[in-house]
C-alpha cells in the first residue's frame, strides 16, 4: 500500500512539474482529461466488466451484501453522508452563498475515480478495478443529479449516457451473461485503458499547478474541509463498517471511498457549472496531501 501510495504521488509530482515547465501546456492538459475521461476510463471500465463481472463476482445470491448491488448504493450513502457532514459544519466557516454550496459539494463527492483505481487495484488485484467502476455507477447518478442540483441548480441526466457509463452498461451485459469478447479486441482495449491510470495521474498534477492556492482568507474553511472530509466522514464510515461487519469487497471499498480527498478537477467542475474555484483549488490541493497520511492510517485501522 504504501509503495503504491507514494509511487501515485510521484506520478502527481511530475505532472506537476511538467505543467509548471511548460512541458505540458494548459491546452494539452485539456485535451488529455478529455481523452481519458472519454475514451481511456471507458476502454478500462468495459474490459474490467466484461472480463470480471462475472454472476459470481456480482454476488447477486448475496442481494444488497453483492458489489453489483452493494458497491452502488454504498456510494450513494457515503455521498449523502458527507453532504451532511458538510452542512453540519457550515455554520462554523462563514461562507454563504455559492461559496457555502461549494463547500458541501467538494464534501460531498470525493476524488472517486482516479485516486481510488490504483489503490484498489493494491488491495483487491484486477477486480479492485471492477470494484471501483461499481462504486461510481451510484456515485454518478448522485454526482450528476444531486451534484448537479446544487452547483448549477439543476440535474445534468445527459451524462447518465455518457461513454463512460454506456462502457459500464455495455461490459456489464456482456459479462454477466457469460458472453466472450474477442480475444484481439480485448486486447487492444486493454492497451488502451491500461494507460488511463498514469495519464490521469499526470494529469491530476497539471491541475494542481493551475490552480490557485489561497489559504489566508480561506483558512477556516479548508481547516473545516480537510477535518471534516479526511477524518470525519472515513471515522464514520470506518466504525460503521466495524459495527455491521459489513463483509469484503463492500467493507475495505467504502473505508477506501470515504477516505478520498476531493477531487483535484473540482476547479474544472465549478468554473464549468459554478462555485467558487479559489475555495475548490485550496481544499483539494491540501486534502490531496492529507491523503498521503490519512488513507494509510484508515486502511492499517480496517486491518
Amino acid at each position: 500500500m504504501a509503495e503504491r501510495l507514494f509511487l501515485f504521488f510521484v506520478l502527481i509530482g511530475l505532472g506537476w512539474l511538467l505543467r509548471r515547465r511548460e512541458t505540458l501546456g494548459k491546452a494539452g492538459v485539456r485535451d488529455l482529461i478529455r481523452l481519458i475521461i472519454d475514451v481511456l476510463m471507458p476502454a478500462l471500465t468495459f474490459t474490467s466488466t466484461a472480463q470480471f463481472l462475472t454472476p459470481a463476482t456480482a454476488g447477486l445470491e448475496r442481494g444488497l451484501a453483492g458489489p453489483l448491488l452493494g458497491l452502488p448504493l454504498l456510494a450513494i450513502g457515503i455521498c449523502l453522508l458527507g453532504a451532511g457532514v458538510g452542512y453540519a459544519l457550515l455554520p462554523l466557516t462563514g461562507l454563504k452563498g455559492e461559496r457555502a454550496v461549494t463547500f458541501v459539494f467538494l464534501i460531498a463527492f470525493a476524488n472517486s475515480s482516479f485516486l481510488p483505481i490504483p489503490l484498489s487495484y493494491a488491495i483487491f488485484g484486477e477486480l479492485g478495478v471492477l470494484y471501483v467502476m461499481l462504486y461510481l455507477v451510484g456515485w454518478m447518478l448522485l454526482f450528476w443529479t444531486l451534484g448537479m442540483k446544487m452547483i448549477q441548480g439543476r440535474p445534468a441526466f445527459r451524462f447518465l449516457f455518457h461513454p463512460q457509463m454506456l462502457a459500464m452498461y455495455l461490459g456489464a451485459g456482456l459479462g454477466l451473461s457469460g458472453t466472450r469478447v474477442p480475444a484481439m479486441l480485448m486486447d487492444v482495449l486493454k492497451l488502451i485503458g491500461g494507460s488511463a491510470i498514469p495519464l490521469a495521474l499526470l494529469c491530476v498534477g497539471g491541475v494542481m499547478a493551475e490552480q490557485r492556492i489561497s489559504f489566508k482568507q480561506d483558512w477556516r474553511p479548508v481547516l473545516l474541509m480537510t477535518a471534516g472530509k479526511m477524518l470525519v466522514v472515513p471515522g464514520l464510515v470506518f466504525w460503521a463498517v466495524r459495527w455491521s461487519g459489513l463483509p469484503s469487497p463492500l467493507g475495505p471499498a467504502a473505508v477506501l471511498q470515504a477516505a478520498m480527498p476531493c477531487m483535484a478537477q473540482a476547479a474544472l467542475y465549478v468554473v464549468r457549472f459554478g462555485g467558487d474555484a479559489r475555495l475548490a483549488s485550496s481544499t483539494s490541493f491540501i486534502t490531496t496531501l492529507s491523503a498521503a497520511v490519512t488513507v494509510p492510517l484508515f486502511m492499517n485501522l480496517l486491518k
